[in-house]
This record gives C-alpha cells, structure tokens and sequence, in this order.
C-alpha cells in the first residue's frame, strides 16, 4: 500500500512511492488520481528535490511511464 503525503503543489495535492513495486500515486489538485508504474526510486527522490514538482513530473515521467487512472 502506498502511503501517500500532502505536498504544496500548483499541480499535485498528495503524492506517494511505493519502492516494492516501482509505482508513483499522484493526486492532481483537480482530484483525479493515477498511478504510473515502474517508476525508478531515483526519479521520485529527484521530483521531490526539484524546483518544480510538476515540471519535473511532466519532462520526466508523466508521458514516459506507463499509468492507470484509479480515480476521477
């Protein structure tokens, strides 16, 4: 299960890792939740540390990662 954190974000409300299997959880401000998949640790822990979260999201995962809508 991943645990999720709030996060202060123009574009994401809540964010978690789960390291067992390689996924992000992603809550938009607008609700919706995803999923992206086989997602390096690296990557996450760059996101976090980033100027921009949803910069980083969008230059490096958003369109690379293979992704699930979980909820509207």
């Amino acid at each position: 299960m991943t645990r999720m954190m709030f996060v202060e974000s123009s574009m994401f409300s809540e964010l978690g890792y789960d390291e067992a299997s390689k996924s992000l959880t992603v809550r938009f401000t607008r609700g919706q939740l995803y999923r992206y998949h086989e997602v390096p640790g690296h990557l996450w822990l760059d996101m976090q540390a980033a100027d921009s979260m949803g910069s980083y999201f969008s230059k490096n995962i958003r369109d690379v990662y293979r992704y699930e809508k979980l909820e509207e």
